[in-house]
């Protein structure tokens, strides 16, 4: 009986220190600060979606598109300093640098394609109007930057370095509607929009189509009518808290089945394991009861 509970206990520590090990999806650093300056962060060519160094083709193709986010820095620098002409000239350069390379090595839906090419029509659109706005210019920038690399870094593309921020967006809506702050409440749905706005483009790139759908549906829902929700508060915060999940599978759960099924195998692990230990620890149990059994019985036979 002893051997018994102590294998169980094992297994007990067993499943704690797998989930211990495991890494949690409510803490998240960001490899870079929130601001995603164009100029503190070096972008290789190590980790290029679907390029490959070790070839001269994968090397060439990898080439060519940090070419293409090299363009994208340039302009963002020059719009820092508000030469808006310069910049609007480096994005004619990638355009055309743009339009002369095979997409099809790089992406394989239509709808990335249409979003890169929007990015592009869009920060120049942004840099010509007439009377410049410098947030929508930093902001379309930003938005082009995100999408591009998001091709080129699969593995630790800019774009998650918004989580922190939408995080705390979808905590300060909480926040207003506990609080009976309307003002905050509806200037905060206005700034989430704006970050997915932001962080939309990327998302297309890095993920299936449902993905981004279901993130559209839910933006849609909370800005389309904005007192409905303040006036249904309950409601709304079941709303966000289901929008606070989609986000973190957003952002942590990759096309190949990202950290929850790592810790679906490793609990599954050590379930085996635990049954295993288990079973083992039973049998033994079993024969020792019947040897105890059997030797107890051999004993009152030689009394006699």
């Amino acid at each position: 009986m002893k051997a018994f509970f102590n294998q169980t206990i094992g297994c007990g520590f067993l499943v704690m220190l797998i989930l211990i090990m495991t890494p949690s999806t409510d803490v998240f650093t960001p490899f870079e600060t929130a601001s995603v300056r164009a100029n503190e962060i070096t972008n290789d060519t190590n980790n290029m979606r679907h390029l490959s160094a070790e070839s001269p083709e994968g090397a060439q193709l990898a080439e060519e598109w940090q070419q293409l986010n090299t363009y994208i820095k340039e302009a963002q620098a020059l719009a820092e300093k508000k030469e808006y002409g310069a910049a609007k000239q480096v994005l004619e350069q990638l355009e055309r640098a743009f339009i002369n390379i095979d997409m099809g090595q790089y992406v394989n839906r239509v709808e990335q394609v249409d979003i890169l090419t929007n990015t592009i029509i869009q920060a120049k659109q942004a840099l010509t109007r007439l009377e410049p706005r410098t947030e929508e210019i930093n902001q379309n920038l930003l938005r082009l930057r995100l999408t591009f690399d998001a091709v080129s870094h699969q593995k630790q593309p800019l774009w998650l370095s918004f989580y922190p921020m939408v995080v705390q967006t979808i905590e300060e809506l909480k926040d207003a509607l506990a609080q009976d702050n309307r003002d905050t409440f509806y200037q905060k749905v206005n700034t989430l929009a704006t970050q997915f706005e932001i962080v939309r483009p990327a998302l297309v790139i890095s993920h299936d189509v449902g993905v981004v759908e279901q993130l559209d549906s839910e933006v849609t829902f909370l800005t389309s009518d904005r007192s409905e929700r303040w006036q249904n508060k309950d409601h709304t915060l079941s709303f966000l808290e289901g929008m606070m999940s989609h986000v973190k599978e957003a952002f942590f759960q990759n096309k190949e089945g990202g950290l929850e099924s790592l810790v679906l195998v490793l609990l599954l692990i050590g379930s085996v394991i635990c049954s295993v230990l288990s079973y083992v620890a039973w049998r033994k149990y079993k024969g020792e009861m019947e040897e105890k059994k059997t030797f107890q019985s051999d004993g009152s036979h030689d009394k006699y």
